[in-house]
């Protein structure tokens, strides 16, 4: 009995011995990975994809601080040649040869001004011709009529009467052949100051449906409009400028409709040089604005109608702050409230 309970003894120490042998290679192998990490701790695997975070960076604003001055306001309008207009002018046949132009680009026509001819066939010279002998049978008819005056015995009145009807008949061939003679001509329908010439009037053929010269017309008066509250009187004088030289202008007509203001000025100064073509420039100092809280125009943001500005605080971020702009002059826009004073506001 004794020898069998030896050798149970002896069988369990040996399951014991092996299990502790398994255990201690176990804990070997774990030690070893962990070594093996550490040994490997900072190789980069070049095959392996790179991520680069990049640090954080707080937004930078341009700004500009709301101040609180003086603004000094002008009303600018720019006047035009009251009932001004452009009249082209073209052919209607498919194509003519130029006998003369008479005008150039800047030179001034006056209305029913001959300013191109076109070969026409003699249609001139047949005028001519028809205008002489209308002229003939009108002296004869004067000449018959004083005779008759000095001797009542003489009647040239069925002479008279053919006469009469010969210069009829002369004149409806004469207004026939004018009636033609406009297909070959240009002819300013209104006064004014040539704009453009075609070339191919200096070539010396125009083919039809082509615009060969234009003539910019207007009124002596210039006129303007504006939907300034600035008031403007009947009689007031104001200096305006073109082409560095100054001008007096006259209010002779001032139509107010809703919210707009039609100004007509009389010119006071000789207006020689000055063309239909050319506009004035009217500068009016306005009252000036004191102690008003203004900023550029630029920092004002509109959204659906409403009006902000984008305040500044001390930790560098930006807040919607909703204003009301008065009106903007010269680049600034002068509020009435929403931001007081030496306030940072962002620009962009």
């Amino acid at each position: 009995m004794e020898d069998r309970k030896c050798d149970w003894i002896n069988c369990k120490n040996n399951q014991m011995n092996g299990k502790q042998k398994l255990y201690m290679y176990l804990c070997i192998c774990f030690f070893a990975v962990i070594l093996t990490g550490c040994n490997t701790k900072g190789v980069v695997n070049s095959d392996a994809p790179q991520v680069t975070i990049a640090e954080y960076q707080k937004d930078i604003y341009q700004t500009t601080i709301v101040q609180c001055k003086t603004i000094e306001p002008k009303l600018v309008l720019t006047l035009t040649p009251d009932e001004y207009e452009v009249n082209s002018y073209s052919i209607q046949q498919d194509l003519l040869k130029v006998a003369e132009c008479y005008v150039e680009e800047g030179e001034r026509v006056e209305a029913g001004e001959v300013m191109v001819t076109f070969e026409n066939d003699g249609l001139e010279k047949a005028i001519e011709q028809y205008e002489q002998r209308k002229t003939e049978d009108q002296l004869l008819i004067d000449h018959y009529t004083k005779l008759q005056k000095i001797d009542r015995s003489q009647n040239y009145k069925k002479d008279i009467k053919k006469l009469k009807a010969d210069i009829s008949v002369v004149q409806a061939y004469i207004n026939e052949k004018k009636a033609m003679l406009s297909d070959y001509q240009l002819v300013a329908s209104k006064a004014g100051v040539v704009t453009d010439v075609s070339e191919q009037l200096h070539q010396g053929y125009a083919r039809k449906a082509s615009t060969l010269i234009k003539v910019a017309s207007g009124s002596s008066n210039y006129i303007t409009a504006t939907s300034d509250d600035y008031a403007f009187q009947v009689g007031d004088t104001y200096d305006a400028t073109c082409n560095m030289a100054s001008y007096e202008m006259k209010v002779i007509n001032v139509v107010n409709e809703d919210e707009k203001h039609q100004i007509v000025f009389e010119p006071v100064s000789d207006m020689t040089g000055i063309t239909e073509t050319d506009e004035l420039i009217l500068e009016i100092a306005k009252t000036p604005i004191s102690n008003a809280i203004c900023v550029e125009e630029e920092a004002i943001v509109t959204v659906r109608d409403n009006k902000y500005v984008f305040l500044l605080d001390e930790q560098g971020y930006r807040h919607a702050v909703p204003v009301t702009v008065r009106e903007v002059i010269d680049g600034y826009a002068i509020l009435s409230n929403g931001i007081e004073q030496g306030e940072q506001v962002t620009l962009n």
